[in-house]
């Protein structure tokens, strides 16, 4: 892990499995789930899988969220515990009513194990992975056993990958790319290196962990890529042992995926595209050689664990043929099961068959060999440094400022850059330190706008509504 322990794969079972005794013997055996907040480490690995070993759903959150974000999630998902370190728990325990602090032995973990959990029932459910909601209330994605085996059974088949290879695991457990990192090592009982946050926002250092670990398999997000290629002088180390390189989560500048290919000559890249809520449904493995005909927008083919199709003018659906255009559906074992607390959701379809297809808001065109590439965002949900934020959300939050009467929030690019942009309404003794201090105690960092630009009245369209068309042109 990246306090740079080693655990070897017995002393790693005994581990989890003492966590489980522990678990068995302090919580009942109902249906439930835990959210881990915890940074990532042996421990904290061990915890995850303890948790699913005992038939709960793991729930992970980013520790570096505000506690308003906590508070929300466990309020939403009525967790039976939270997993969190214990120099942590003064500054969050406080937040909590009706608990018993319980300490995981040999380990630096502790569980805030709450009394009167609600009845609501989380069943045959592996993760609630929570996403942004446009709502301004964190969106949990449920993630059922039968969604997570589809996606390895696939990945354990497509990828050149064995027991001989080394992982390392680069996305937070809150995200979805580190599904791979886990279960796929662990199928073939492969060795897995934990790189921590820390260790992610040092380009060079990172560099030279791959270096140090031989690692042969990665899997992170282009803009990582990118900072190595930037900042990490990835060209100064010795990377031959990368054999797999896969990235997702958003578009890869070129430039930046041409360089990173010519350092990482011995590998072979693959292109993951998939929402959360199917984790991946298309893949393109990259060519040697990438020519000015190369479109980094393209996504691939579906994969063999579900089937694509398009919805044209969200009434009829067609089956991939050359030149269609319209939004890209998902139906298969890999399809997630809806949100948490949503019977119903508008993000289905059903076809003639009463068939299930989920509507993934991503507006794609089928090329040659009926490749999907991808064109644009039917909502405001964008995509920045792989993870996703409904600007919506961003406003909802803003919005209970009680100094702002009327908010807009937008995404605009500067080159390779994504920037948000909050357009607030206000009152003239508010500043936009204000603002970034409120964001801060209710919005992950990730979500902050890089801008806010304060205004006396916004500009207002002919139906009544904002016109987000004259604050892109501000």
């Amino acid at each position: 892990d990246e306090k740079n322990k080693a655990i070897n794969f017995n002393e790693f079972l005994n581990k989890i499995y003492s966590i489980v005794t522990f678990l068995e013997l302090n919580f009942n055996d109902t249906s439930g789930c835990y959210i881990l907040y915890t940074n990532k480490s042996v421990d904290s690995y061990s915890c995850l899988l303890a948790i699913l070993l005992t038939n709960k759903s793991v729930v992970p959150v980013d520790v570096k969220s505000p506690i308003e974000r906590l508070l929300k999630i466990s309020n939403d998902c009525s967790p039976q515990g939270i997993f969190i370190e214990k120099e942590n728990i003064k500054e969050f325990s406080s937040k909590f009513k009706n608990y018993t602090l319980l300490e995981i032995p040999n380990s630096n973990i502790s569980i805030i194990k709450f009394n009167d959990v609600s009845n609501i029932q989380i069943k045959d459910l592996a993760y609630i992975l929570y996403t942004s909601g446009s709502t301004g209330i964190p969106k949990g994605v449920k993630l059922s056993n039968k969604n997570i085996l589809s996606f390895i059974n696939w990945a354990v088949n497509y990828f050149p990958v064995s027991k001989n290879d080394i992982f390392c695991s680069v996305a937070p457990f809150h995200f979805d790319l580190s599904i791979f990192d886990i279960f796929v090592s662990l199928f073939y009982g492969a060795k897995l290196v934990l790189f921590n946050d820390e260790t992610i926002r040092n380009p060079r250092f990172m560099n030279q962990l791959l270096e140090e670990h031989r690692v042969s398999v990665i899997y992170s997000t282009p803009t990582l890529f990118s900072l190595l290629i930037k900042y990490g002088k990835t060209e100064r180390f010795d990377h031959s042992a990368l054999k797999v390189v896969n990235y997702a989560g958003e578009v890869f500048v070129k430039e930046y995926l041409i360089q990173l290919k010519k350092h990482w000559n011995s590998a072979q890249f693959f292109n993951l595209y998939g929402p959360t809520e199917t984790n991946v449904c298309t893949v393109l493995p990259i060519p040697n050689e990438i020519n000015e005909t190369f479109s980094v927008k393209n996504i691939g083919l579906p994969c063999q664990h579900c089937s694509c199709k398009i919805l044209v003018k969200n009434k009829s659906i067609h089956k991939l043929s050359k030149g269609l255009k319209g939004e890209l559906i998902v139906t298969g074992d890999v399809v997630f099961e809806g949100y948490l607390g949503l019977e119903k959701s508008s993000s289905f379809i059903e076809d003639v068959n009463h068939e299930k297809w989920y509507k993934t808001g991503d507006i794609v065109k089928v090329i040659s060999n009926n490749q999907l590439e991808f064109l644009y965002r039917k909502d405001r949900l964008i995509k920045k440094n792989g993870y996703r934020i409904e600007l919506g959300e961003i406003e909802n939050v803003l919005i209970k400022n009680k100094n702002i009467s009327r908010i807009g929030v937008i995404m605009k690019k500067s080159g390779e850059k994504k920037l948000i942009h909050a357009f607030c309404e206000t009152k003239s003794k508010f500043t936009i330190n204000d603002a970034i201090e409120f964001t801060k105690k209710h919005l992950p960092d990730y979500m902050i706008p890089d801008k806010f630009i304060l205004l006396n009245k916004l500009a207002i369209n002919s139906n009544g509504k904002l016109d987000y068309q004259k604050m892109l042109k501000i």
